[in-house]
């Protein structure tokens, strides 16, 4: 049976995993309603056609899709709304205390999106944290998986794969279409109290294979993913959740433990992916700033990684900034250091502090507004290859085609594949269980 169901997987792996292409882009706007046919290449710049309508943006516009924000409870209240008006974020990421079942969950989703188009927004990313184990926001009702840590004992990389498929199609049925993981950490100090078991391994081809498996099982069922924490913290002796991780280790050590999975997970469909930055200060990078907060950091990611799509920062509101920094000081700080995108997920004055913070850096220089809009440009692309509306791009299924195109994957494919109906029925149905029990020695 186990050899039968790991042989369905493979092969019912989506097309999805094309070869992946740096990109020169395309425009995009409400074509929700073109024929298949016309998901044909078209040659269009579609960096050029975003970045047209991006220069339409107002500066609260701009500012607001630098955020990623956490709201309250489980339905879409009327604070939650005005919290939408006000803020006009890229994304919203969901906790514990968003989720109360599948069916709600869908509905709230649902109204996030609604709510945000009749705002005139972007499309919302809708981020979690669903890497199994004991960082798993969906738990009742939805599929039980193990931490990573588990797979490379109990799996092959087939296995960890279907079980990313399980995660991704459980996530797209309540709406989800960003999961903040797989953790591409190696465990290189088995004390470590923030990673620990969210590992694949202390060793950094195993932790890049698995790593990557997973990756292709969330990105086949049509749920982009995010590569964390960039510059690697499995050495750290500290939780940045609380306090301030300090790892010295050398270049080397960087680039030979620390790296190789991140240049496995990104190195190809780079608009299919975010990658994660991290509170963790690394003196061989930068001897004083956190890698969130330094260029260092971002140019190492950019340079020696060779990562072009969404850099994200680690929540804001840990204790390893709010500890050393005043927020808004730090979410300046990691907009002028090369973040695309910023979490700040729990507080709402923090978010409006920090929101009033970047508009008026952009007011008096300190944040240039063409920095902001290439910042944007990346957030648009990866909105763009989940094919969530952006505001003012024409054409939108021959921009979405030809981004498909340039990402090796099957245009029509994909636009089915993002606008299957969701069927919550399938979390935690019998099936996944099974899939996942199968895989599972």
């Amino acid at each position: 049976m186990a050899g039968t169901m790991k042989v369905v997987a493979l092969v019912a792996v989506p097309l999805l995993l094309g070869v992946g292409v740096v990109l020169a882009f395309l425009p995009n706007r409400l074509g929700f309603d073109r024929p298949d046919e016309e998901l044909v290449e078209g040659h269009f710049d579609v960096r050029g056609a975003l970045y047209d309508c991006i220069l339409c943006l107002t500066d609260e516009e701009l500012v607001g899709q630098l955020f990623v924000i956490g709201i309250d409870g489980e339905a879409l209240s009327a604070p939650m709304e005005d919290r939408l008006a006000e803020l006009r974020p890229a994304g919203v990421i969901l906790f514990a205390r968003n989720v109360g079942d599948a069916n709600q969950l869908l509905e709230l989703t649902a109204a996030l999106q609604s709510k945000a188009a009749e705002l005139g927004l972007a499309g919302l990313l809708i981020a979690i944290d669903q890497e199994g184990g004991r960082i798993r926001r969906l738990r009742d009702g939805f599929t039980a998986i193990p931490p990573m840590g588990e797979l490379p004992e109990r799996t092959d990389l087939a296995g960890a794969e279907m079980i990313g498929r399980v995660i991704g199609h459980e996530l797209a049925a309540v709406g989800c279409n960003w999961n903040l993981a797989p953790v591409a950490d190696v465990l290189t100090n088995p004390a470590n109290p923030g990673i620990g078991d969210r590992s694949f391994s202390a060793d950094p081809e195993v932790v890049s294979e698995y790593a990557s498996a997973l990756a292709r099982g969330l990105l086949s069922a049509g749920v982009a993913v995010c590569a964390k924490h960039f510059p690697g913290k499995g050495e750290a002796s500290r939780d940045a959740h609380y306090d301030l991780p300090v790892i010295t280790v050398d270049r080397e050590h960087l680039e030979r433990y620390e790296w190789p999975p991140f240049h496995a997970l990104l190195a190809e469909e780079q608009w299919l992916k975010a990658a994660m930055v991290s509170h963790v200060v690394i003196p061989a990078l930068d001897p004083e700033l956190p890698a969130t907060l330094s260029p260092a950091a971002y140019d190492a990611l950019r340079g020696e990684i060779g990562f072009d799509g969404v850099v994200v920062t680690d929540d804001m509101e840990m204790g390893a900034i709010l500890k050393n920094y005043g927020l808004s000081e730090a979410v300046v700080m990691a907009l002028e250091s090369g973040a695309d995108l910023v979490l700040v997920c729990h507080t709402a004055s923090e978010m409006t502090g920090a929101r009033n913070a970047v508009l008026e850096a952009v007011k008096n220089g300190e944040l240039e507004r063409d920095s902001l809009h290439r910042h944007v440009l990346r957030t648009w692309l990866f909105k763009l290859s989940l094919r969530l509306h952006l505001p003012g791009l024409a054409d939108y299924g021959r921009a979405f085609g030809e981004l498909c195109l340039r990402l090796g994957l099957d245009p029509v494919e994909r636009k089915r594949l993002l606008e299957t109906p969701p069927d919550v029925s399938v979390c935690g149905s019998a099936e996944h269980r099974a899939l996942v029990d199968d895989v599972l020695r």
